[in-house]
């Protein structure tokens, strides 16, 4: 719900893609903490990640120049991230124990990131030397659907 109030604020209209787009940042936050947190814990990491993923997503793009077209890493990279650092917060001891600190949870989430960024430039240049990694300007200028699969959706009239 508050991805579509942001969308709002932000381009003042709340869209059905939006509020699901929200949904599925609350879900992938939530699931670091699925095993220690109750429902309240779990609705308040869900709402941050929905606010700081909106925002990553308006921005990463601009800012960065990648390519994402379903925003992979600006939802499920940060609302991972988010919801691993509000585990420890928000854990119910109750339910489970925790001992980390939100600090420790970060410093955790910041290793795996330089891990997975570092294994993907080692996978991607190995692979660069088999195959070009990127599409020539025309081909993509012409579409991908087009110049590598030679069809494409004809649009409606």
């Amino acid at each position: 719900m508050l991805w579509g109030l942001c969308e709002f604020i932000h381009r003042g209209q709340w869209s059905v893609l939006g509020t699901l787009t929200g949904a599925i940042a609350g879900l992938v936050a939530v699931t670091p903490a699925s095993g220690f947190v109750d429902i309240y814990g779990a609705l308040v990491i869900g709402a941050a990640a929905g606010v700081v993923c909106f925002f990553c997503v308006v921005n990463f793009k601009a800012r960065t120049g990648i390519d994402d077209s379903l925003d992979v890493f600006a939802l499920h990279g940060v609302g991972g991230i988010v919801g691993t650092v509000l585990t420890p917060l928000f854990a119910n001891p109750k339910i489970a124990p925790v001992t980390a600190t939100m600090w420790v949870n970060a410093a955790g989430a910041l290793a795996v990131a330089a891990y997975a960024a570092a294994g993907t430039w080692l996978i991607l240049r190995l692979l660069a030397v088999l195959t070009p990694l990127r599409v020539q300007a025309e081909q993509e200028r012409i579409g991908l659907d087009m110049s590598e699969h030679g069809e494409m959706l004809a649009p409606k009239a």
